[in-house]
């Protein structure tokens, strides 16, 4: 059964997303550091999509809903 949402419900489901990224903010980063340094350092590529910092984790400012 496929069923598309509303858009008020999409938006409440993105917000409330928002808000548990926005509320872990501190936690994913510090994971992500052990993630870093148990990374090998073969790939660049893969360091780079690997780096979680404050410009990959968004702010409930800066998500724009459509």
């Amino acid at each position: 059964m496929s069923t598309i949402l509303s858009i008020e419900k999409r938006n409440a489901v993105l917000t409330s997303m928002a808000a548990l990224l926005e509320q872990e903010r501190e936690a994913l980063k510090a994971i992500n550091q052990q993630d870093l340094a148990n990374y090998n350092g073969e790939d660049l590529a893969m360091e780079k999509r690997l780096l979680v910092d404050d410009a990959k984790v968004l702010s409930n400012q800066e998500i724009k809903f459509y």
